[in-house]
């Protein structure tokens, strides 16, 4: 009994902890945003389609963003491609299908611009070396200005197929450094990041690149330390590049997780990467050839890879060395609907390989792949945070969208707030100046308010603080509204704040940050003044306005609409960042009088209402349908569609589709205008037992009406005519020794089978 209780009050305090929201100021959460294979974006049916590419990356950004996620590593190069304008290599084959195919526009530009609205940061990740994903593409879809096509002489190919740059020729170590130098030099990146294809993880034959290092590996005793060499002349190259160019942006790599060579943690095996694939995290961490290392810990906590021990063994090096760690978390491991929380015994590893020692306790106890246990995870980095482990990096964007209840999980337990990401303090960058003189100003040539500051430049970023009240001591994570990556905010007004106030403390590209401003009190808008149209005003056209000023400090508008002049009941609302409606887009109903007012907005509360005014609108009533009704059956295969219309109409437009579960337009049959009529019969038969839907609206010369409502109907399946016998004649007779009677009638219009009956008696 003493036992389980131990164990409860253990899981209690376990989940205890993982409830907490000890939220810090500074963290990075990052994703890796896939783009080999289109497994996180582009959609695989989304190639060579421009808006659609546009609108899922914006759907998934935001839906980042719900998280307080301020970084993407976006692939940007996949198998020396790009999904940028490259001056040395053809455009992904992910984005049209094609290697080498314009796709219309540059994704990288459109996807730092729309991050940095939003204030996500953009890192760059590229593959270095992977020529090509697909085993046995027999050099068929490579571009003439494909690297592959080019130096077929600087490729490793492995004998399944898998194809590499050679990282041992100084000729590609020159050619991945132009690469980045490119990139540099064309975007406005914040980060450049490789992950771990490296030399093959099933191992590289001497014989592959022996050449190699005989003709350039003199300095090393042996090709592995060769090998090794080259990798980490080609990450130098990189921080190199970085330092010369834009020094502000921030390197790293996301090797395996588990180092090798005899220097893991005690307990702890797995593949030698250090001898399998060579990458040497550590050297590159103590010639401070980048700026964070980002091990990928995709096993769990417990057993033989346990990220408990892992991650501080990280965190130690990259302290020792002042760089961060920021861990790597196997999202992609959940089910679609995992547990919260759950332990097994005796769990097997993540992956099966023949040097693990399962004679030696490597079934140990771990944990399983539960929401718990993510949080769990990110909770070990924040334990290690005084030894650098600043940030987490999630493998991959997609999964947040299918595991069910991720989102929530870490919204609730640790992503409550968001977060500014870890300075680079070995770059040795000064302090910003402190933002002076908060107010609003109208923004130029638009209808909204902004707030702007003295001290400001559109380099810097900008950590937008609110508070309820004068606080003294506001700069927490608790507190931080937004992250603006302009000189300026816009206050977002979908939410009311009692008494805000707003700061603001100035970061430089190092994310070092300055001193934070004082407070400033967020005034009410102004009431607004209506201008048009006029009270009373009949007749409005569908091409019409409705129109005020620019109130002082409006972010947005509230305008509402009533058939009453006390509002007692609202017909409609709209919200408008604009000082304007067009009618056209709103759906008040022809020949109705309308009252309508508004009211100015912004994060301090909402101003008094304007004045009230009246209009009617003078194009036609909605239809009403009269036949058929919605959901009748057995409507005739010609029928009569009759609807009422008011006298105003001059026109009405009719349209129907057939089949599916709505009325949608892809399946329109019919869609015609015709003169003023309250009847409609279609030319031609519609099809027998077949859904239909219908709608109809009117137009005059103050424009089209609103369409009614959608009618769904059902055709009856017609009875056959009678059938007619044709042989035998009636009172024919026939011989006894007839061997065969031919029964045979006319084919019955709308029969699809016949019922034969003989009998002796007529009745």
């Amino acid at each position: 009994m003493r036992q389980i209780t131990l164990i409860l009050a253990f899981l209690i305090l376990a989940f205890q902890n993982l409830s907490s929201q000890n939220s810090p100021d500074v963290e990075l959460r990052a994703v890796w945003f896939t783009t080999v294979s289109n497994l996180d974006w582009p959609n695989n049916y989304d190639k060579g389609k421009v808006e659609a590419q546009k609108s899922s990356f914006i759907q998934l950004i935001e839906s980042l963003q719900e998280i307080n996620i301020n970084t993407i590593f976006l692939q940007v190069r996949t198998e020396c491609d790009a999904f940028y304008v490259s001056d040395y290599e053809p455009w992904s084959r992910y984005l049209t299908g094609t290697q080498g195919k314009y796709p219309g526009y540059d994704p990288l530009a459109f996807a730092i611009e729309e991050c940095h609205k939003r204030g996500i940061e953009v890192h760059a990740w590229l593959n270095p070396y992977r020529v090509n994903v697909s085993s046995y593409d027999g050099g068929n879809y490579y571009a003439e200005n494909s690297v592959y096509r080019k130096h077929p002489d600087w490729i490793i190919t492995y004998s399944n197929g898998k194809k590499i740059l050679n990282p041992g020729l100084p000729q590609v170590q020159n050619y991945i450094k132009k690469i980045v130098g490119d990139i540099l030099n064309k975007y406005d990146i914040d980060g450049i990041h490789l992950d771990d294809y490296f030399y093959s993880y099933s191992g590289t034959p001497v014989e592959l690149d022996a050449s190699t290092y005989n003709q350039y590996g003199s300095e090393y005793s042996n090709i592995g330390d060769f090998r090794r060499g080259s990798i980490n002349k080609m990450v130098k190259n990189i921080m190199d590049t970085i330092n010369a160019v834009k020094p502000y942006v921030r390197f790293g790599i996301s090797p395996f997780g588990i180092y090798g060579n005899g220097q893991n943690p005690p307990g702890i095996s797995g593949l030698d990467a250090y001898n399998t694939i060579y990458c040497d995290p550590l050297a590159w961490l103590k010639e401070g050839s980048v700026d964070y290392i980002n091990p990928q810990l995709y096993w769990p906590t417990g057993g033989s890879q346990d990220f408990r021990k892992l991650l501080p063994w990280w965190a130690d090096h990259a302290y020792e060395n002042n760089r961060d760690v920021f861990a790597g978390h196997a999202i992609y491991r959940l089910e679609d609907y995992p547990d919260i929380s759950y332990m097994d015994f005796a769990k097997p590893i993540h992956e099966y390989k023949e040097y693990f020692n399962f004679s030696n306790g490597e079934m140990l106890r771990t944990a399983g792949w539960s929401l718990e246990e993510v949080v769990r995870q990110i909770n070990i980095v924040r334990e290690n945070s005084d030894k650098n482990a600043l940030g987490s990096v999630f493998f991959r964007t997609k999964d947040f969208e299918r595991v069910h209840g991720l989102k929530d999980y870490l919204y609730d337990h640790v992503y409550k707030y968001k977060s500014l990401l870890p300075e680079q303090y070995w770059k040795g960058s000064t302090t910003p100046d402190t933002v002076k003189n908060i107010r609003f100003e109208q923004v130029s040539g638009e209808s909204g308010y902004k707030i702007v500051w003295d001290n400001g430049d559109t380099l810097s970023r900008y950590a937008i603080y609110m508070v309820n009240g004068d606080q003294a001591d506001y700069a927490k994570s608790q507190n931080l509204i937004d992250i603006s990556f302009n000189n300026y905010y816009i206050p977002k007004s979908d939410s009311i704040w009692e008494n805000p106030y707003i700061g603001v403390v100035k970061i430089n590209r190092f994310w070092k940050r300055g001193e934070p401003s004082e407070l400033y009190a967020i005034p009410k808008p102004e009431k607004p003044i209506l201008t048009s149209p006029e009270n009373n005003y009949e007749n409005l056209a569908k091409s019409g306005f409705f129109m005020w000023k620019v109130s002082k400090n409006a972010v947005s508008y509230q305008i509402d609409f009533s058939l009453e002049n006390d509002f007692s009941a609202i017909y409609d609302t709209y919200i408008s960042t604009d000082t304007f409606l067009t009618v056209q887009n709103l759906f008040l109903n022809g020949e109705t009088s309308y009252f309508w007012r508004v009211r100015a907005a912004n994060i301090g509360g909402y101003s008094d209402y304007s004045e009230v005014r009246k209009i009617r609108t003078g194009y036609p009533a909605t239809p009403e349908i009269i036949y058929p009704q919605n959901n009748e059956f057995k409507v005739p295969l010609k029928p009569e569609f009759q609807f009422s219309i008011t006298d105003n109409s001059d026109s009405l437009q009719l349209q129907i589709t057939r089949g599916g579960t709505d009325f949608n337009i892809i399946n329109i049959i019919i869609d015609t205008t015709f003169a003023k009529n309250n009847k409609f019969v279609p030319v031609d038969d519609l099809y027998r037992y077949t859904t239909y839907y219908f709608r109809v609206r009117a137009k005059n010369e103050f424009g089209t009406g609103i369409w009614s409502d959608i009618t769904k109907f059902k055709t009856l399946y017609p009875p056959p005519a009678v059938t007619q016998i044709i042989s035998p004649k009636n009172n024919t007779g026939f011989k006894e020794d007839v061997e065969k009677i031919d029964f045979v009638w006319n084919k019955a219009e709308d029969a699809s089978s016949y019922k034969f009956q003989i009998s002796e008696f007529q009745d």
